[in-house]
C-alpha cells in the first residue's frame, strides 16, 4: 500500500479527480514511519488536505512529525476537521505546541471537516458535545480550546437559527 501511495504522490496532477476513498482504504494498514514518509513527499497543493487526514489518522506522533514540516504549514491543522472525540485533544495540543491559536485549531474543527453539513437543528451538537468534554480538562490550553470553541459553536447555531427561520417566513409568504 505504501509504495502504491507513493506512486499516486508522485504521478498525480492538480487538476485530476481523486477518488479519496481508495486513498483512504490504502492507508489503513501503514505503520506510523510509513505513514510520516508519505507525508514528507506531498505537494505543496490543498488538494492533498484528505491525505492528510488519513495519513495523520488522530494518531499523535505523525500529527506532531508532519508539524515540523514548514513547507506544509498551509495544511497542518486538516486533521483537526471535524467535530472534537478522544484523539482530538492530544492533536489540538500539539497544534498549540507547534504554535497554533485556540482559535485556528477551532475554526479548521467547524470549518475543516468538508463532508456536507445542512443548516437544521442540532447540526452542531457533536461540536457542542465535543469542546463541553474539553472544558474540563486538566489542561487549561485544552480548556481555552473549549471556551472558544463553544463561543463560536454558538455564533453558529444562532446563524442557522436565523437561517430556518427566515425560510419559514421566505415559505408563509410564497404559500400567501
Amino acid at each position: 500500500a505504501a509504495e502504491w501511495l507513493e506512486a499516486r504522490i508522485r504521478d498525480t496532477k492538480a487538476h485530476e479527480v481523486i477518488d479519496w476513498e481508495i486513498f483512504e482504504a490504502a492507508t489503513h494498514r501503514l505503520r506510523p514511519e510509513q505513514r510520516v514518509h508519505l507525508l514528507r513527499l506531498l505537494p505543496r497543493s490543498r488538494i492533498w488536505e484528505p491525505l492528510v487526514r488519513f495519513l495523520v489518522a488522530k494518531d499523535e506522533e505523525v500529527f506532531r512529525n508532519f508539524l515540523e514540516m514548514r513547507d506544509l504549514r498551509f495544511a497542518h491543522l486538516a486533521p483537526l476537521g471535524g467535530a472534537p472525540d478522544e484523539p482530538w485533544g492530544p492533536l489540538a495540543l500539539a497544534a498549540l505546541d507547534a504554535g497554533r491559536t485556540a482559535r485556528e485549531i477551532v475554526c479548521e474543527s467547524l470549518d475543516g471537516d468538508e463532508r456536507a453539513r445542512l443548516v437544521h437543528p442540532g447540526s452542531w451538537r457533536p461540536w457542542r458535545q465535543g469542546f463541553e468534554a474539553l472544558a474540563d480538562n486538566e489542561d487549561p490550553r485544552l480548556r481555552e480550546v473549549a471556551r472558544e470553541g463553544l463561543r463560536l459553536v454558538e455564533e453558529r447555531e444562532e446563524a442557522d437559527r436565523r437561517c430556518l427561520r427566515e425560510t419559514e417566513i421566505e415559505g408563509i409568504h410564497a404559500a400567501v
